[in-house]
């Protein structure tokens, strides 16, 4: 995916309350902001991250889902090899039960509609909505896997 520019990932009219906070804080800052407690500029900087946070969350998962679902598909083209490589006849699986094979193809087939699924929800979304699904809920499908079945091999 290309870097798009922040401003792509905010709705208007909370970027727009958000450029006023940063500017009214700049301001406070440079007058009576200097002698203040420690709290206030907490809660200064917690007001600023409820509108900034949501748009770099939405921009950092924006750069990295396209590989993330990369990652996956190739994840699944490895275990459709090994489906294709065990049909064939492959010695090196004839010790796996085939109620295993099974079960490794319902997670393939399931994997695949699932990564399918949310690529399409996710493309009908703006850049200003969150995610369908994040990065983290990909890699996290990616390692819950068969791997188990083919690291076992003769």
């Amino acid at each position: 995916m290309s870097k798009k520019d922040i401003d792509e990932f905010f709705e208007k009219e909370d970027q727009n309350v958000f450029l006023s906070l940063l500017n009214a804080t700049e301001e406070w800052l440079y007058d009576e902001g200097e002698d203040q407690p420690k709290k206030v500029y907490v809660e200064s900087l917690t007001e600023l991250k409820k509108y900034g946070d949501p748009v770099l969350e939405r921009e950092k998962e924006y750069l990295h889902r396209d590989t993330t679902f990369n990652e996956l598909g190739q994840t699944i083209v490895r275990f459709e090899k090994f489906l294709l490589e065990h049909e064939a006849g492959d010695e090196k699986y004839d010790h796996l039960e085939e109620s295993d094979i099974e079960k490794v193809k319902e997670a393939v087939a399931k994997k695949r509609e699932w990564m399918e699924t949310k690529m399409q929800a996710q493309q009908a979304t703006l850049l200003t909505d969150d995610p369908i699904v994040k990065v983290s809920e990909i890699r996290m499908t990616t390692e819950v896997s068969c791997y188990y079945f083919i690291d076992h091999i003769k």
